[in-house]
């Protein structure tokens, strides 16, 4: 007995040692209040009086950015043209510009050409463009000439160059057809108008400077009566990507165009020689071909047509050596 109540004193003295030596528990950490109800609807009035405040300036800025738009200033492409004409105008007066001592002249007279032809080409959607280079080139080369544009000419020129941008504008939206016939027609007046201003002298100059010449002639075939109308077909049938089997009304349409410039060569005689054409021939014989292309749509598949309708036709000039001997005698 005396042995177990030894063993069972030790047993509790080790059980208390251990409970001393663990380590005491954490502190508790100080109690968090819920927020009252009146703070709580404090923070919630504010949050919404910021948002309103931050859309009601949203609107003002809305309502106010038609009045201040961004203005982002675009080069005036115009001025650079002038100046790198000016340039090569003056190197070229040096004698250096044609024999490869100014490579930096030969830059500026390719990027001048280039500009020159896409605004050409993009004159009806944009005629201001195309007729403030037009003016330029005439003016700037005409000031390198004997006789320069005097203050009367200047003045003569803009009022030119205006009315060929009237006659330009309104054909954005046209076909490569109705401006063909354009192009025959009122354009041509307008050149016409605007070549006056030019003396042989600034001719030559114009010649020189190659794609930037605003008077070089459109090429056109030039093909006998005979051989018209095999002409024409195999000319059409590549130009729209036509069949074999729509040969016959292409050729339909050829003879057309042939009898019509017959009938417009027995009217005009010798204002239909090579030439000799008149500004009525041009018109009338542009209209003859047009005429015969819009016969030959009907024949055509949706993408032929929209081809036909999109490209320049082709140009042909037909001559017919038995009447150019008629009318020389």
């Amino acid at each position: 007995m005396r042995l177990l109540a030894v063993l069972l004193g030790a047993s509790i003295l080790l059980n208390i040692a251990l409970i001393a030596r663990r380590a005491p528990p954490p502190e508790p950490g100080p109690r968090r209040v819920p927020p009252a109800p009146r703070a709580i609807e404090e923070r919630n009035v504010s949050e919404t009086t910021e948002l309103l405040v931050l859309r009601e300036r949203v609107r003002e800025l809305e309502a106010r950015k038609p009045e201040t738009p961004d203005v982002v200033e675009a080069p005036d492409r115009t001025a650079d043209f002038r100046a790198k004409l000016a340039r090569s105008l003056k190197l070229s007066r040096q004698g250096r510009a044609w024999f490869g001592y100014a490579p930096e002249a030969q830059l500026d007279l390719t990027e001048l050409g280039t500009e020159f032809q896409r605004a050409k080409l993009e004159r009806w959607a944009n005629p201001r463009a195309y007729v403030e280079r037009l003016g330029a080139v005439l003016e700037q080369t005409a000031a390198e000439t004997k006789k320069p544009f005097t203050d009367a000419q200047k003045a003569e020129l803009r009022r030119a160059l205006e009315d060929y941008e009237v006659t330009l504008m309104g054909f954005a939206d046209k076909d490569a057809l109705a401006r063909f016939v354009h192009e025959a027609g009122p354009e041509a007046d307008q050149l016409k108008r605007l070549r006056a201003f030019a003396t042989p002298e600034l001719e030559g100059k114009l010649a020189a400077l190659g794609q930037i010449n605003p008077f070089t002639p459109t090429a056109a075939a030039m093909v006998d009566r005979a051989q018209a109308e095999q002409f024409l077909v195999q000319t059409w049938v590549g130009a729209y990507g036509l069949e074999e089997s729509q040969k016959t009304a292409v050729a339909a349409a050829a003879r057309m165009y042939l009898t019509a410039t017959d009938t417009l060569g027995a009217q005009l005689g010798r204002d239909a020689m090579p030439g000799r054409e008149t500004a009525e021939w041009r018109g009338r014989s542009a209209q003859n071909l047009v005429d015969a292309l819009a016969a030959l749509e009907s024949s055509l598949t949706p993408e032929q047509r929209d081809r036909l309708r999109r490209q320049r036709p082709p140009e042909l000039r037909v001559y017919d050596q038995a009447a150019a001997q008629r009318w020389a005698r």
